[in-house]
Formats: structure tokens, sequence, C-alpha cells
């Protein structure tokens, strides 16, 4: 499988500071089910290695240019979340300039 990690251009961008055991993301625009597949499957890939290696880690999110998305996508990133408890998240923080995001 490639690297699901995106180009500048990119509804989102991943980040990892090995040194804090964080992963920092950034969604914008207007997302589908195909591009939630893609942010899920590159957060998983970057989780999956903290577990690995045995260690906890934090997600922080800025959401500040990300719109309220329709019900269905917010149920997918709720399972998200789920995943990355099981894969061993230990704090997360979101960003956002609107209550219903």
């Amino acid at each position: 499988m490639n690297d699901p990690r995106e180009s500048d251009s990119s509804p989102f961008e991943l980040s990892v500071d090995g040194s804090r055991a964080m992963i920092r993301y950034r969604m914008t625009g207007l997302w589908d089910e195909a591009i939630f597949a893609r942010f899920h499957e590159a957060c998983l890939l970057q989780m999956r290695k903290f577990n690995v290696r045995g260690e906890a880690f934090d997600l922080l999110g800025d959401l500040t240019e990300f719109p309220t998305q329709p019900a269905k996508l917010n149920e997918q990133r709720e399972r998200l979340v789920h995943d990355a408890i099981a894969l061993g998240l230990r704090k997360c923080g979101v960003v956002t300039n609107s209550q219903l995001v």
C-alpha cells in the first residue's frame, strides 16, 4: 500500500512529533467519504507506529478551516476516535472556531 501522506493542496495534513509522542493534523474544506477514508488510513498508519513501540500518543487537531460536515462523516470521525483509543491515544485536543464542528 502507498504511504497515504498528502500534498500541500490536500484537505488534510498530518505531522508527527516523535519527541512529544504527538500527531498533529489539520483538516480543511468539505469532505466526502473518499477523503475521509484517506484521512482515516493516514492517521492509523501514524498511530500504529506509536503502538508498535508501545508508546501512548496525543492528537492535536486544527479544524479552524473545517466547516460543519454531513452527519455521516461525523459518525466516521467518532469511529476513528475509538480506533485511536485502542492504539494508545492518551489525550486529544481540537482547535476550532465553530461550536458545531
